[in-house]
This record gives structure tokens, sequence and C-alpha cells, in this order.
């Protein structure tokens, strides 16, 4: 796939990204659009971008080789140009090999917290070079207001061109420009090794690397039968899985975190236990593996997990009010889902305590058999559900609830975890919500992701943190912090919007229709429904595809989140119905030239978070259900 790029065009917005766990760079075309870490968790150093008059037309077409993550740019116009990019796998070190028919501006855009500086001649061992320096103060803000923990540097230096007196970088010939960054210490003797380096030498330790890590990753393309699905969708599915995997690597940390895409700097249970079923679906075991230590970590350290955590950044933690439901469930059912996959459950063993918190934590929420959504669900952050619904029952967590508590419960009684008492209790409120959960969410056969009647069997707190729900239903800009319930309007709401008489645009009694909810039974393979009840509940998707070619997430809208693909096509498959085929053509065909998928699709066009591995991961797992439908 060849990604296309022009300054005199608007950009398709696809984002490519190079990473080692420590040292982390997204790019937009030939364009650095953000470059962090060590850690993964802070904010951009900079971005890097062709500079160029506006009157002077720059086309490029990149292109990552085959086998490797390593990114070729042909750049044409005013000035022709070939860049290579790559980092090494194990310093945080990323090299721009050039040429360029003409000197060529890469302009430097530092970030606004950060402090710019050219050096003449600084010393780097044996060799002097002048260079540009980025210093990321300890204490600098970022993303609601997490902290740098420690001081930070990034430096800058091209071989074969200048470091100009503003601080941009100038291309001249050829040669390379050279990326490093850690504490001061780390980046100097970091680029001091790069310097050493010959381009040669450099790309093979890169190409190595790939070749060693992409030899394990299943070709699921390959198992897909020719007389069944077409050669073009097979080679498609060969070329996804290599691509997807490259995403999920280099986006996840050294400490076993997953970063969401481009631009979250976070590591999102839901994300990641999505992530995790990919990871195993191409056969990255080791890297599913981190993903739970990963969480149990954060669990050690605090006692609980919340919805996003800190990769290196131990103070940064993104919470919600409803954190105890949803995301407490995701880290049960991935655990489980990884067991049965692998065979590890040693694993589970050591982190037992966690899995024991994670099941209790849940049941304080459960109000006539449901529990409520935790308020940053995909389709709640993009609008698809209003978020002065987060109260009602959720058809997602109490699914996860139920699945993952069945699987915890049983273990338990295997393995003689908690008393027969603790059991007999546990039981029954994880029964009563399997014996209910068509009653409270199933309508007409039809499966509605919200239930309001939770609210019959709740009092809201008076308090919680999150999004101000007025700023929400009214599009204004999002507001995160401490709200105060105003029983009047009963909005949780911002100081500013408190007290306030606001218009009310959302019917707070109406039943949603989601396929990112309808579709999960058949994803969990959960035993509350028969396959002819799944079938009944895919049923108004089933017609949309028909009709539209995608599946929107909601029936009445044309928004579609990016797993949704995935869930239609796990569905389809799970009933091997005559749609999977063609639910695989549709997935493909919204894969963006980077080789993933994105966070939302409005008529197939793709917007917000880029390079995301979950929805990629989520996508390949269907293709794995796809897979075995056919055996």
């Amino acid at each position: 796939m060849i990604r296309s790029w022009s300054n005199q065009q608007a950009d398709s917005g696809s984002v490519h990204c190079f990473g080692n766990g420590n040292f982390l760079i997204y790019a937009q075309g030939p364009n650095l659009s953000q470059v962090e870490g060590p850690p993964y968790s802070m904010p951009s150093f900079c971005s890097l971008a062709i500079g160029c008059k506006s009157a002077q037309a720059v086309m490029s077409e990149s292109q990552r080789e085959k086998g490797a993550n390593i990114w070729t740019h042909r750049i044409s116009g005013e000035v022709q140009a070939q860049f290579t990019d790559y980092m090494l796998p194990d310093k945080n070190l990323f090299f721009r090999d050039y040429s360029v028919s003409a000197p060529l501006t890469l302009t430097v855009h530092e970030g606004p917290e950060t402090a710019k500086r050219v050096y003449r001649d600084f010393a780097f061992g044996g060799m002097r070079r002048d260079c540009l320096m980025i210093r990321m103060p300890m204490g600098t803000n970022f993303f609601t207001s997490i902290a740098v923990e420690q001081e930070t540097w990034l430096i800058l230096t091209v071989e074969g061109g200048a470091v100009t007196e503003e601080g941009h970088l100038l291309l001249e010939n050829s040669g390379r420009l050279l990326l490093s960054a850690g504490l001061l210490p780390d980046a100097v003797s970091q680029m001091e090794e790069a310097l050493g380096l010959k381009p040669a030498q450099a790309q093979g330790l890169v190409r190595h690397y790939w070749k060693d890590f992409l030899s394990g990753i299943t070709d699921l393309g390959a198992s897909l039968p020719a007389d069944e699905v077409p050669e073009k969708l097979r080679e498609r599915v060969s070329q996804a899985c290599e691509s997807v995997a490259v995403v999920i690597k280099c986006q996840q940390s050294s400490s076993g975190g997953e970063q969401a895409g481009y631009p979250y700097p976070l590591a999102y249970v839901r994300d990641m236990a999505g992530t995790m079923r990919g990871m195993l679906s191409l056969g990255m075991q080791e890297e599913a593996r981190k993903i739970l230590e990963f969480w149990y970590s954060r669990f050690c350290l605090f006692g609980n997990v919340h919805n996003a955590e800190g990769m290196g950044n131990f103070g940064g933690r993104l919470y919600f009010p409803n954190d105890e439901v949803e995301v407490p469930a995701y880290l049960i059912v991935s655990a489980f889902w990884y067991a049965d996959k692998t065979g590890d459950w040693g694993l589970l063993d050591e982190i037992y305590p966690m899995l024991k918190w994670a099941f209790e934590i849940q049941l304080p929420q459960l109000g006539g058999g449901m529990t409520s959504f935790s308020g940053d669900e995909t389709y709640i952050a993009g609008g698809t559900l209003p978020r002065v619904l987060m109260y009602d029952g959720s058809a997602e967590s109490t699914l996860l609830f139920i699945e993952g508590g069945l699987r915890f419960l049983d273990w338990c009684r295997t393995n003689k975890k908690i008393s027969a008492a603790e059991l007999e209790r546990y039981e029954k409120m994880v029964v009563d919500a399997k014996a209910r959960y068509k009653e409270n969410f199933c309508v007409d056969g039809l499966l509605y992701a919200n239930n309001p009647a939770r609210l019959n069997y709740i009092k809201k707190p008076a308090f919680a943190r999150g999004f101000c729900e007025v700023h929400d239903t009214l599009q204004h800009q999002l507001v995160l912090g401490w709200l105060m319930y105003d029983e009047k309007s009963g909005y949780y709401c911002c100081p500013e919007c408190y007290g306030k008489k606001h218009p009310d645009p959302v019917d707070r009694k109406k039943r949603h229709q989601l396929s990112s909810a309808s579709l999960l039974p058949a994803f969990y393979e959960s035993t509350i429904f028969a396959a002819g009840e799944l079938e009944r509940i895919a049923s108004p998707y089933i017609e949309l595809f028909a009709k539209n070619g995608f599946v929107p997430s909601n029936a009445e809208g044309n928004r579609s989140l990016g797993y949704d693909y995935g869930l239609f096509l796990y569905a389809m498959s799970m009933l091997k119905h005559s749609l999977r085929v063609p639910a695989l053509a549709a997935m493909l065909e919204v894969l963006d030239e980077t080789g993933a998928w994105v966070e939302y699709y409005d008529n197939k066009k793709p917007f917000n978070c880029r390079c995301r591995p979950w929805e990629s991961a989520i996508n390949i797992d269907a293709i794995r259900k796809l897979t075995e439908s056919f055996q």
C-alpha cells in the first residue's frame, strides 16, 4: 500500500509509527507529527514538517518495506528527494537517511512547554556536531494535567546538512538526520553511538530485528480457503496481519502497556483487552502476557486499576466515576481469554489478588441485575450514546460481568481460592444477573445497549469525576474534572454549569440499539443466547449491511466504530452466514494506507484517533474466527 501526501491538498490523516518500547514517533507521510519518550506516557517534544512556501508544490509517496518497519518516502515537485526512516530496536535512536536534489528544510515546531536551543560544535565523544536540543522540563503538564516526572531531552543533528540559527534542519545533497532521546547523559551517549554507525549497519540491525519478530506472526490470509475467498482478499489479509502486528508492537511500551494510538499517550484497559485478542490471533503470546503483567504492576502499586494508566509515568492515571464497572470486568475476561489460548494458567495464580479485586469491586454496582456504563466507552466518547445515560443499565458491562464472573468463580472453585460461603454468595449474584439479562436488555428478540430501569434500583452519587454532561450534550468543548449532580437538571455538572437552566435534547427513557453492544454476545461467545437468538439480534445489522455495505454503530445513523466491522464479521463467521466474505471485503476496504484501522468512520470516511491497536486487533481477531468457520 502507498500512502500519498501533498502540501497542496487536504490530507487523509493516516498515521504510521516507530517505537521500541521507550521511544515513540508518529508520522503523517514524510512529516513527523509526534515525538515522545522515554517513557511513552509523556507529551511530544516537537513535530518536524517539510518547510516549503505555500506556492511550492511538494508531493510524497510513502511505503513500508515488507518484512520490516522501514519507511521510504519519495518526494517530488519543486524538490526531488528520498527519505528512509527507521528506529533502532534497543536504543532511543531514530534515523532518516536522505538524498535531495536541492536544499530542503525540515521545520521544527517544539511543544509549548519545551525549551529549544541550538548548540554549535557540540562534543559527542570524539566527534563534534552542530545540534538542536529540546528540553522537556520535569513537571510539564499534559493530557488532563498529568505531570512529566523527570527532565527529558531530545537531540537532533544532521550529517550532510546543517542546523539553522532558527533551530530548523537543512538537508543538502545526501546524508542523514538523527534523533536521540532520554535523560541528558543517555541522549548524548546514544547520539555518540548513532554517529559511529554507518547507514548500512543501522538498517541491517533494524531489518534483522523485524525479520525475527515477523517470522513468528500468524498469516491468517494463508488459512483462508482459495475456493471461498478471492485471492485479492487473501493477499490483503496477509498484508494486514503484518501491518497490524507492526502497529501493535511499536506501541507496546517496555512496561507492557499499549498506547491507545495517535495522539493518546496512555494505556486504556478497554483498548488493551481488544489488543490482547488480536495479539493472540497473530501468535504474539509474549506481548499478550505483558499486558496482564502491566495491569498487575499497576494494581500492586495502587491497589486498583483505572480506565487508563501511564506507561513509565506512575502518576499518570485517567479515571472516570464508573471505573468500578466495565474496566475491572475486562481484566477478568482478558485473563481467562489469555489462559484459554496459551495454557499459561500459572499467570492467573500470580495475578489472583487483582482478579479477586476486579470481581468484588463490581458487586456494589449491581442494580436490578445490571451494571452501568463506565462513561468512556467509544460509543459514548464519540456521541453515539448520550453521556447523560451512563447510569442506565449497560448491556456491555453487564455481559462482561456475567461472562468474566462465571469463569472466575468456576476457576476459584476448582483451585479452592475462596470459601464455600463466599462462593455461594457470589454465584447467586452472577447467576441472577445472567437470568435477568434477556429481560433487562432484550425487546422482541433484539438486544438494546441501555436500560433506564436500573435507575429504579440505585441512587446516583452526589459527586463524580468525568466530563461535564451539559458540555457534552450541547456539544461544547468537554470539561474534565470533579462534577456535582444537579437534581433539577439531572446532569453531572462542572461548576460553570451547576444550578443553571439548560435545554435537555436527550430522551432519557429511550432504549438505544447499537451494533457495538448487540454484537458483543457473539464476540464473547456468550452462553446467554442460542445461535438462533444471536442471528435474530444481528438481523437489523444484516439488513443495514445489505443496504449500505457497512454496519453503523447506531442503527439510526451512519457512524461506525472502527471495531464494528470486526464485530459484524465475527458474528457472521460464528453463524457461518453467507455474508461473512462480503463482511471481510467491507472491513478491508476501510483499512488505511498505513495498514491500520481507526477509531471512527462516518459513511466509511475515517476520523479521530489513528494508528489504533484496539480496533485493528479486534478486526484481525475476527479474521481468525472467519478462518475457523471454514474448517
